[in-house]
């Protein structure tokens, strides 16, 4: 059986959300999984994640599940030819449509900000990325490098630094600080020694991610420390738009100016969009704030549509109108 619709998925590092809509641009029902990473989940791991999400779409929608005509994931961790590949060998095995395309989730965020107009979007959520768009097609990216080396701001970031200054804490090193009880119960450990296993542990993203709420209500309480954490990621964030936006008005400027913040840890809460928005207003001149137009899911099934061709403003403003999901 084959339906007259197609699929979207947005796979990251904390959850898979995915979207059935049909061809006219409507979003018909959503669905969840957990998490996504291509990276830490490894290819099996996503298609589960990706099975399970699309499952649930088509039960909200009321349908039975079948072959669509076209579906389209974007997976964090999805960055080079060989991880696409992979990724494109375990979709196949799920039969989700006829034409089936694996992308990053950069693409799929930016796709659900702008309906694939131009302009740059700030992702902080697990990790951290700006990934910018130009009408000609051009791509831009700053920052997303890891969890290990990079994604400053992201949630992971936030539990990691979080940690460092609990044992700065208790070296002497820094100041005393709330977060210190909060963080251990978050990492699930009793002594602060015990979370460095899960450094290297596998989920580390997902679990230290997990601590970032609690380093944003404490910062939003007025903890010294977890403000300073915050402001600095707030910094790092900043930075990945402004390498974007210079670059992008090298290039001709078409978008750089327009910016959609996205993501869990911007969405927790006014401290950090409004540090983050305080610092990119102190570096990118002329930048204006957008709302996104629709979940990064949905801008997965945008991109699913454009695989059977050109897609009209008639649909453009049907999932526009239907993707708050």
């Amino acid at each position: 059986m084959r339906h007259e619709l197609v699929i979207g998925v947005d796979s990251g590092g904390t959850r898979t959300r995915a979207v059935v809509a049909d061809l006219r641009g409507r979003v018909l029902g959503a669905g969840y999984a957990g998490a996504g990473n291509l990276r830490d989940v490894g290819p099996e791991g996503l298609a589960a994640v990706v099975s399970e999400a699309v499952g649930g779409a088509f039960g909200a929608a009321g349908l039975e599940r079948g072959r669509v005509r076209a579906a389209f994931v974007g997976a964090a961790g999805c960055a080079t030819e060989a991880e696409r590949r992979a990724g494109m060998d375990v979709l196949a095995g799920l039969g989700l449509g006829e034409s089936v395309e694996i992308g990053h989730d950069l693409r799929t965020a930016h796709a659900g900000a702008f309906l694939d107009g131009p302009g740059m979007v700030l992702i902080a959520g697990t990790g951290a990325c700006c990934y910018g768009r130009g009408a000609d097609g051009r791509e831009y990216r700053a920052g997303g490098w890891g969890g290990r080396l990079d994604d400053g701001g992201g949630a992971a970031w936030l539990g990691q630094r979080a940690l460092a200054a609990v044992f700065c804490a208790m070296d002497g090193r820094g100041p005393r600080t709330g977060l210190t009880e909060a963080v251990l119960e978050g990492l699930g450990v009793g002594d602060a020694r015990e979370a460095l296993g899960l450094l290297e542990g596998a989920g580390y993203r997902e679990r230290f991610g997990a601590v970032a709420p609690l380093v944003t209500a404490a910062a939003s309480e007025g903890d010294g420390v977890a403000l300073a954490i915050v402001e600095r990621g707030a910094e790092e964030l900043a930075g990945m738009v402004e390498a974007v936006a210079r670059r992008m008005a090298a290039d001709g400027g078409d978008g750089a100016g327009d910016l959609a913040l996205v993501g869990g840890v911007l969405a927790a809460g006014r401290v950090v969009r409004d540090a983050v928005e305080r610092e990119v207003g102190l570096r990118v001149s002329g930048c204006r704030l957008v709302e996104p137009v629709a979940q990064a899911e949905v801008g997965a099934a945008f991109l699913a549509l454009g695989l059977l061709g050109r897609v009209g403003a008639g649909v453009r403003e049907e999932l526009r109108r239907t993707g708050r999901v």
